[in-house]
């Protein structure tokens, strides 16, 4: 069963005016195992998707001001072809307690060289 995101449901009102005003979301434990309707969110610079089973880090290409993004505890094997090229003010990622490989990693953070703050944990 597929569970997209809903980041509208966390606004007050649910349009792309508050959208485009919101700067940061909580959508931890929601069981989403896919991204969507991001688009308008083009403020945003916090993005609380921890907790959740998204196995892919796609659907976020437009958020291009996201500084912080909280990815860990899914299911992401992954990081190339991810949203993740896209965040050129990416300063704090958390991506431990997924299924990335540690070369994949490694390789994948090295490109990130204007990242400040990486947080993983190395599973041997």
């Amino acid at each position: 069963m597929s569970v997209v995101s809903d980041p509208y449901g966390e606004l007050p009102l649910r349009n792309d005016k508050y959208a485009s005003l919101c700067s940061e979301l909580h959508l931890s434990k929601r069981n989403i195992n896919c991204l969507a309707n991001f688009n308008a969110f083009s403020q945003l610079s916090t993005l609380w998707i921890n907790h959740n089973k998204l196995i892919k880090l796609e659907g976020l290409d437009k958020n291009v001001r996201l500084r912080n993004l909280h990815a860990h505890s899914n299911r992401l094997t992954r990081l190339e072809g991810s949203s993740l090229a896209f965040f050129k003010f990416l300063e704090y990622l958390t991506l431990n307690d997924n299924f990335l490989e540690v070369r994949q990693r490694m390789r994948h953070v090295l490109s990130f060289g204007y990242m400040m703050v990486i947080m993983f944990y190395v599973l041997l």
